[in-house]
């Protein structure tokens, strides 16, 4: 991975991978709160680049997952969770084998970095509970530890440094809402989710927390907004389903992972509003309409949002 720095406070990671860890078994004894770490990782190369566009050449953890260390280091011999008796005693056990299948289909590209995936959050989120189990700084380094063991190289440190920044990021928001709720005041959820948006992005960098997190705050935001037309007074039924279907098409996409959906669509919309008015035929009108919709999004984005139709008449 090239491009690493270090500045102190803010961390900052783009990498792509985090699927990898749905597969750490978290098993809570005690206060897993932790120290928020002080280091910064900045992998810009990584995150942008298209995770869209997989070569035949792109592997998968299964295939790099390395047992000899594990096989050969006594302290994982001992057992689930347990270490050596020179190291610190944790608030939570690993299972390796679990580590591993939970990591085993995430693809590797032909850089030897991990893939950005869109479903990645829910196994961070799965792995972390969402949000009700954090790691302390003994427990963070020892998962660290056993994720380099098993992935060497880039990926290794990749996902190590996600983990950690997720953690870090998890701790951040649980500080925010119970900021929120100790206020006692009214809730301003607009202002809530691009508060949280920018810790999303202060703690995982920019190019992944768009990538982790394009389809949750779409949701959530599509759902906030339906929620406060819903409650509005002042417009007509036929208004506010209006406004229903105009904001649907404008978080449709994001829901699914796809980025810089509402202007993309937007102007995909337009062009194609532009085919269907040209006078051609039919036929044409067909053809040059699903061309439009393949020059705007990849045949993985289509496949996800295939019942949009984007290519239809």
């Amino acid at each position: 991975m090239s491009n690493l720095t270090s500045k102190p406070v803010i961390l900052v990671a783009s990498v792509c991978l985090v699927a990898l860890i749905a597969v750490v078994w978290l098993v809570p004894e005690g206060d897993t709160a932790g120290q928020a770490s002080e280091e910064t990782v900045v992998l810009n190369d990584v995150a942008q680049r298209d995770n869209e566009k997989l070569s035949d050449n792109d592997k998968t953890v299964d295939d790099v997952w390395q047992w000899e260390p594990f096989e050969e280091n006594l302290a994982d011999q001992k057992g689930v969770g347990e270490v050596a008796e020179d190291q610190p005693q944790l608030n939570v056990t690993f299972d390796i084998q679990s580590i591993q299948n939970g990591l085993k289909t995430v693809k590797i590209d032909q850089y030897g970095d991990v893939v950005v995936n869109p479903d990645a959050l829910n196994a961070l989120n799965e792995v972390f509970r969402s949000g009700s189990v954090l790691l302390d700084e003994d427990a963070m380094t020892e998962l660290q530890r056993l994720i380099r063991m098993g992935l060497a190289g880039a990926a290794g440190e990749q996902v190590a440094t996600i983990v950690g920044n997720f953690n870090d990021y998890l701790r951040a928001k649980k500080e925010m809402y119970e900021l929120m709720a100790s206020s006692g005041g009214e809730v301003d959820h607009r202002a809530l989710l691009d508060e949280q948006a920018a810790l999303q992005e202060l703690y995982m960098g920019k190019e992944v927390a768009d990538k982790l997190f394009t389809a949750e705050d779409a949701s959530a935001r599509y759902m906030m907004e339906s929620m406060v037309m819903a409650k509005d007074k002042t417009i007509s039924d036929e208004e506010r389903a209006a406004r229903q279907e105009e904001l649907r098409e404008q978080y449709e996409g994001a829901q699914y992972g796809i980025e810089n959906w509402a202007s993309r669509y937007s102007t995909f919309k337009q062009e194609k509003q532009s085919i269907i008015n040209s006078g051609l035929s039919q036929q044409d009108i067909k053809q040059q309409v699903q061309r439009l919709a393949r020059s705007h999004f990849t045949q993985q984005e289509l496949e996800r949002i295939s019942h949009m139709n984007l290519g239809g008449v």
